[in-house]
C-alpha cells in the first residue's frame, strides 16, 4: 500500500491591507447610512423645480425632431423590403 501525507497552509492579508479594507467598509458603510437629501434648488427660472437635468433647449428639440423625422421617413421602405422578402419564398410561375 501507498503512503497519504497531508499539508496545510494558511495564509492572511497583511496588516496595512486589512486595515484599508476596513476603512473603506467603514467609510461605505457610513454613507449608505444617510439618508437621502434631494437636490435643492431655485428650478430652471426660479420655478423651484429642483430640477436633477437642464430643460431641453430649442437646438436639441430640432435635433430630435429631425431624427423622428428621417427615422419615419425610412417607413415606406422598410415596409417594401418586408413585403419583398416575403414574396421571395413565392414558387416562380412561367409567363405564358
Amino acid at each position: 500500500m501507498g503512503t497519504t501525507s497531508t499539508s496545510t497552509a494558511a495564509t492572511s492579508a497583511l496588516p496595512q491591507s486589512s486595515a484599508l479594507y476596513n476603512s473603506a467598509i467603514n467609510k461605505i458603510t457610513n454613507a449608505g447610512n444617510q439618508p437621502f437629501h434631494p437636490y435643492q434648488t431655485a428650478g430652471y427660472n426660479n420655478t423651484g423645480g429642483g430640477e436633477f437635468v437642464a430643460p431641453v433647449n430649442a437646438q436639441q428639440m430640432a435635433g430630435i425632431g429631425g431624427l423622428n423625422y428621417y427615422a419615419n421617413a425610412a417607413q415606406p421602405y422598410l415596409g417594401a423590403a418586408a413585403n419583398w422578402t416575403a414574396n421571395a419564398g413565392a414558387p416562380l410561375t412561367a409567363a405564358g
